[in-house]
């Protein structure tokens, strides 16, 4: 079959990830402090990197900067150096290099989703992404909604652990989603499959056991959310503050 890893399984180490870091309404999301949180919980993280107007990696979700930033424009209409001046909601933190992130998550397990930019078939992201993956002590892996950007990996460094971000399109039958994820993964081919764990459905259980990919859930909030997300998903991806959940990260 021409689908993801058959008789190749490779996992993300078990435990919980904390989405954008262990951030709460003092600490902003995807700054040093959230990932510092995470950091002395013994979370993993899963964080989101985007290039500057001057190339450089920077971990910040959002394509504009006015939810968290309060300015108009993209990130890539702006230098790092300009970016510095930028408060992350009000506070004292700034949007943080990757290679920062990296170096404050020391050997704690990261999954790094790469933002697409200036087409979906635009993956000039990816050598410099390779590059700081590579350089990580600790595990790391890839994702992204773009399987243009998960293709680039399988093609280009195969030994990188890569996940294809999905979620279930407005107005889709069971029969429809199994045919888009099927066409997909005919690009991306990848090793886990991450999906939000509230509109997990039949087509997408079929095609995490049908194509022998690792199913990861995103983003339950809270104990309870946490533990029904637990049952359902190999890995899980946490939203916001500690879950109070006895399933941290097993080196």
């Amino acid at each position: 079959m021409i689908f993801p890893r058959a008789g190749r399984k490779r996992t993300l180490p078990e435990g919980l990830y904390a989405h954008r870091g262990l951030y709460s309404d003092i600490i902003p999301e995807n700054s040093l402090s959230a990932f510092e949180a995470a950091a002395r919980e013994g979370y993993g993280v899963e964080l989101d990197i985007q290039y500057t107007k001057d190339m450089r990696l920077v971990v910040f979700h959002d394509e504009y900067l006015e939810r968290m930033c309060r300015v108009k424009g993209k990130v890539s209409d702006y230098t790092y150096e300009q970016l510095e001046r930028f408060s992350l909601n009000g506070t004292a933190e700034r949007i943080p290099l990757f290679s920062d992130v990296l170096r404050v998550m020391g050997s704690l397990p990261v999954i790094c989703e790469i933002k697409t930019q200036n087409g979906i078939k635009n993956t000039d992201i990816c050598p410099s992404a390779l590059q700081h993956i590579t350089s990580y002590g600790g595990f790391i892996c890839m994702e992204s909604f773009n399987p243009y950007i998960v293709r680039w990996f399988r093609l280009n460094a195969p030994y990188i652990i890569r996940g294809q971000l999905s979620c279930k399109p407005e107005k889709a039958d069971i029969n429809g989603f199994f045919l888009w994820q099927y066409m997909v993964n005919i690009l991306s081919r990848p090793d886990f499959l991450a999906f939000d764990y509230k509109q997990s459905s039949l087509g997408f259980i079929l095609a995490t056991k049908l194509f022998g990919a690792q199913s990861v859930g995103y983003t339950p909030k809270g104990k309870t959310e946490v533990e029904k997300a637990l049952n359902s998903f190999d890995r899980v991806i946490f939203e916001q503050d500690t879950p109070k959940v006895k399933n941290k990260i097993n080196l």
